[in-house]
């Protein structure tokens, strides 16, 4: 993702938050939290030179959950 599109995507979180409030930020901003996770994992599957059926649960690094954050 590049910076440009990565900062395009904070000013709008921020314009959201000022016209939905609170609530509506917090849910927004955690989606589109994911949907650039998602895009990271994309792009480094595709550095690593793996395709689509290569990936799978089987060859991801699970970190043990530490409970929420704090």
């Amino acid at each position: 993702m590049s910076d440009g599109l990565l900062l395009s995507v904070l000013e709008r979180l921020l314009q959201l938050r000022v016209a939905l409030g609170e609530e509506a930020f917090e849910r927004a901003s955690r989606a589109a939290l994911l949907t650039i996770g998602r895009v990271a994992v994309d792009v480094a599957h595709r550095n690593a030179g793996l395709d689509d059926d290569e990936v799978s649960d089987g060859n991801v690094i699970r970190f043990p959950d530490r409970g929420p954050a704090r």
